[in-house]
């Protein structure tokens, strides 16, 4: 089985086009579409990240 990215605590979905995360003691999931304000921030922080550019 194939293990899915992480980056800054969220798991990547490329085929859903999202970012997740689950808050086990709160019992909360956080889904962020890659198309939001604030999935493409993280994309594109993501992207810099796997070019070897820290941000």
């Amino acid at each position: 089985m194939n293990a899915l990215p992480t980056f800054k605590g969220y798991t990547i979905d490329e085929r859903l086009g999202e970012f997740r995360r689950a808050d086990v003691e709160k019992q909360e999931l956080e889904f962020i579409p890659f198309e939001s304000d604030k999935g493409m921030g993280l994309l594109r922080d993501w992207i810099w990240h796997m070019a070897g550019r820290s941000k």
